[in-house]
């Protein structure tokens, strides 16, 4: 292989990697606004282009084989994965919890009336 070729590639491909650990430093994982991340094709895209745009460069110049983003797709979807399953803990939890329900039926008593 040419090494000029051969570096070029090995160029695209580090910054194809750099593209995807901004976009996972850049990623909101806290969870607090309580909706899962946006994992789509074009959500992530417009992410990309956006991070390349930051870095003054198109896409295509970076990699042609168009990889950037694959790394954060695989973050998005492990963290969106994890969030799912907090979120069923939690409810199986509230229903399951007898000591739990207790205490919400002792905050709101049945007899007491709404005014």
């Amino acid at each position: 292989m040419n090494p000029r070729i051969r570096e070029h590639h090995y160029r695209a491909q580090i910054a194809s990697l750099q593209v995807d650990m901004q976009l996972i430093q850049r990623a909101d994982v806290s969870g607090r606004d309580m909706r899962l991340m946006d994992d789509s094709y074009e959500a992530i895209q417009r992410e990309v282009d956006g991070v390349l745009a930051t870095m003054g460069v198109r896409g295509s110049d970076v990699n042609p084989e168009g990889i950037q983003g694959r790394w954060y797709s695989d973050f998005l979807q492990d963290v969106n994965d994890s969030m799912e399953e907090r979120d069923t803990q939690l409810a199986l939890l509230f229903v399951c919890n007898p000591p739990l329900l207790c205490i919400f039926s002792l905050l709101r008593p049945a007899d007491a009336t709404i005014q």
